[in-house]
């Protein structure tokens, strides 16, 4: 049902997301191979996504699934340390070396700070892989080409303008400016597969614009990829890759709406610091 639902969706691609109120990017889209444990991203920094479990990266003691090793060594980064923070779906952006420092303050403390997403650059937090975890919602990756930061951010739809608060952290911290930025939105939970009632539906729209969510008989289907794009031409952004690979009815990504509370696993989306 699904398959058939995407096949609809792909034929009418341009439709979703191409709209004419928008302006047009330096725009690539791509898919990813889900056979690979461990993808290695098409971006300007070092970016990847693990298609196998992570766990929700607290500490391995607690008895969360540790893929850490592994995911940055497949990736090439093995020499590196992961950063990681407490996801709550909020707009929060925080300084790598903020969460470096709270994470040094011993294992014992098992306290994350909570933020969905982390921003650094060499100087600050040389060495380290910003890292968030994902089940549907966006990873989104970012890189100020004049100034080296980059940015690693969780996208569902409470966080949904996560995008605005990383440009606003990055230009003020480092000077960054958008048209300097390039972003990829990372594979999520598509308009095929993510249906919402019609409230949720119609305040993404007042928010986001009309085609931020679609409807289709009868139902509502919200298009994370659509809003955060059009965030991203707004801003000033004019680099932008594209993730066309659907967690829910694609193979081999994990999906919080298809699998459940108790069922669903999690991936690791990272990118490195240097």
């Amino acid at each position: 049902m699904r398959a058939t639902c995407r096949t609809a969706v792909d034929a009418a691609w341009d439709t979703l997301y191409h709209s004419g109120d928008m302006p047009v990017l330096n725009e690539s889209r791509f898919q990813i191979d889900t056979r690979s444990a461990v993808r290695v991203l098409p971006f300007s920094a070092p970016a990847f996504i693990t298609c196998a479990v992570a766990g929700d990266m607290g500490p391995p003691e607690l008895g969360e699934t540790d893929a850490r090793h592994t995911a940055l060594t497949a990736a090439g980064l093995s020499g590196y340390r992961l950063l990681t923070v407490k996801q709550e779906h909020t707009l929060t952006v925080l300084d790598a070396e903020a969460v470096a420092a709270k994470l040094s303050a011993g294992p014992e403390t098992a306290l994350r700070p909570v933020a969905d997403g982390i921003a650094g650059d060499a100087a600050g937090a040389p060495g380290h892989v910003l890292g968030v975890t994902v089940a549907d919602c966006m990873p989104i990756y970012l890189h100020d080409r004049e100034h080296g930061a980059v940015a690693m951010l969780h996208s569902g739809w409470k966080g949904t303008g996560i995008l605005l608060s990383a440009l606003r952290r990055m230009e003020e911290r480092w000077g960054t400016r958008a048209n300097a930025t390039e972003v990829l939105l990372g594979p999520a939970i598509q308009a095929c597969c993510y249906e919402v009632d019609a409230e949720r539906a119609e305040g993404f729209q007042r928010t986001f614009g009309e085609r931020a969510a679609v409807r289709r008989g009868g139902r509502w289907y919200l298009d994370l990829q659509y809003a955060n794009r059009k965030l991203a031409e707004e801003a000033g952004v004019r680099d932008l890759a594209v993730c066309t690979n659907c967690t829910c009815c694609g193979d081999g990504l994990f999906s919080y709406r298809r699998d459940g509370p108790s069922g669903y696993r999690r991936m690791l989306a990272g990118i490195a610091v240097e």
